[in-house]
């Protein structure tokens, strides 16, 4: 409050004083007593309890964060029981935040007047994710929300959403040229890189910069073990067009050539079958599993593709003779290049247009070969990934996410677009698990994260 006073001295002055533990953004809701003003009531309903937790949490907190300060010099001494009691006292009061935050939006939910079909589909889509009518009803009202906040960000309107969704169903149905003269970016060990018939590129800045520095440190590694002499860049110019097959048409010539080649077909198989049992990640795994449940029901679809796709990397001598045949394939079909299904989904790159070239000799030839040092890669190594955190927004958040948001908003935005899709998946799980459980989501949730 603000009082006007007059002192002795003649002088006047504003000062401005409050109660003693005054909390900003709370006294205004909450009487001495912790019960709810009206204001309060009506900005929170009966969160009575979550008010008063959170006022503990910050006590609790505050009272930790001192003992660690005293008890490790400021940081700079190690403390156990000072360290897991300040992370259990941050823990609890980040939960408590939550609590009251989301006491408030049941309240808005509830004076909700009228549900979008957008938020109806959501409810439907987090009741199968294994949440109750309540907390979906919730988390969707959440959901909503953030997606708005995205889209005044990015400044994209829904109708421009919709046309990027649109861009991806032409992208995987609709064959491309890359026209002559396009510079295409090959990373790799090699400082004597040559042009062969098959190889993988990428081309555009986004794509060229993801490869620099994702892969590029991964080739960096290499170089620090000794198993290379440096991180190479190959640029190679094509000499005539390049025709891509779509997805859509890939999966078709690798149908009829299955179809009619039983050798080639049984390769696959075997290969598909091989690979699923190596070091691949959970993501990759699920490719290769569909795509082996896809041929036992006598099937040879995009789950199909994608795992031949990916194995296409596959050097052994069973995998060579596979991509050997595919390729030839492709060739025969008039195509040059495939879109590299791994890098765009799988791999965690996020690359638009990797592509994988088998009619590169014929078509491109060397164009310079450049060293890239370490710092130089490490340099632009962390603002892609804060590219990268925007960029896993949007395929959480699509049809109304947007690939022109800004990356300081996205990273925490993306971040919690991929804690919410984890977290759902062990509600899920863990509910299967233990169907009588009347823990709540949120109390699955932080048992998860204890």
């Amino acid at each position: 409050m603000w009082d006007y006073v007059t002192v002795n001295s003649g002088q006047d002055y504003l000062s401005h004083h409050g109660i003693l533990g005054m909390k900003w953004g709370i006294r205004r809701y909450q009487n001495d007593d912790g019960t709810l003003t009206a204001v309060g009531k009506k900005r929170y309903g009966n969160a009575e309890t979550e008010f008063s937790e959170l006022n503990a949490a910050r006590k609790e907190y505050e009272q930790s964060k001192d003992y660690y300060m005293k008890k490790t010099a400021a940081g700079l001494l190690y403390n156990r029981k000072a360290t897991d009691r300040l992370n259990k006292s941050v823990k609890r009061l980040a939960n408590a935040k939550t609590d009251l935050n989301d006491a408030k939006d049941r309240v808005s939910l509830q004076n909700q007047k009228k549900k979008g079909k957008r938020q109806i589909k959501l409810e439907e889509s987090y009741r199968d994710k294994g949440l109750t009518k309540e907390e979906a009803e919730l988390a969707a009202y959440k959901r909503i929300r953030t997606e708005k906040t995205i889209a005044i960000v990015a400044g994209m309107t829904v109708v421009a959403a919709a046309a990027y969704v649109g861009y991806k169903h032409y992208d995987n149905t609709v064959d491309r040229l890359i026209k002559s003269g396009t510079v295409l970016q090959n990373m790799s060990n090699n400082a004597n890189r040559g042009v062969s018939d098959a190889f993988y590129a990428s081309f555009g800045k986004h794509d060229n910069n993801r490869y620099l520095d994702f892969y590029g440190s991964q080739l960096q590694k290499s170089v620090n073990y000794g198993f290379s002499s440096g991180v190479y860049k190959t640029n190679i110019k094509l000499g005539d067009d390049l025709r891509l097959a779509s997805p859509k048409n890939a999966v078709n010539v690798l149908r009829r050539t299955m179809q009619k080649d039983s050798q080639f077909a049984d390769g696959v198989r075997q290969s598909l079958k091989g690979l699923s049992q190596a070091s691949l990640s959970p993501n990759q795994k699920k490719v290769f599993d569909k795509a082996l449940k896809s041929l036992n029901a006598g099937k040879i679809d995009n789950h199909v593709y994608e795992a031949v796709n990916i194995a296409l990397v596959d050097h052994t001598p069973r995998g060579q003779s596979v991509s050997s045949k595919f390729y030839d394939a492709l060739k025969k079909a008039g195509y040059d290049a495939i879109k590299d299904i791994n890098d765009s989904k799988y791999s965690g790159y996020n690359t638009r247009n990797p592509i994988i070239v088998f009619n590169g000799s014929a078509k491109t030839a060397v164009d310079s070969i450049s060293s890239m040092g370490k710092q130089q890669i490490e340099k632009q190594l962390k603002a892609e990934i804060y590219k990268k955190y925007a960029e896993d927004l949007v395929k959480a958040y699509a049809p109304v996410g947007a690939a022109a948001i800004g990356v300081g908003s996205a990273s925490k935005l993306a971040i919690d677009a991929l804690t919410e899709k984890a977290n759902l998946e062990y509600v899920k799980k863990y509910r299967k698990e233990h169907p009588k459980s009347e823990l709540s989501a949120k109390e699955i949730i932080r048992t998860r994260h204890k």
